[in-house]
């Protein structure tokens, strides 16, 4: 998933090899979405890997409107 735009999301070199993650964690953004495809919810996500309920959502909602303009 291209997250550019995405204000939650960076992606520094030096970190997981420029991989995408949540600002200033280790968390990969596309993991929030795989594992909310897998059934958890935002709050469990939160809780499990230490995230800001914003940012999850945040990342979430960015996900959820690039998979609709794919689809459309």
């Amino acid at each position: 998933m291209d997250w550019t735009g995405c204000k939650w999301v960076e992606s520094v070199p030096e970190r997981m090899h420029g991989v995408p993650v949540l600002i200033n964690t280790r968390m990969q953004a596309d993991g929030v979405v795989e594992n909310f495809d897998a059934g958890l919810s935002v709050e469990e996500i939160c809780y499990h890997f230490f995230l800001d309920e914003d940012a999850v959502r945040g990342v979430l909602g960015f996900a959820g409107r690039l998979q609709m303009a794919d689809a459309a």
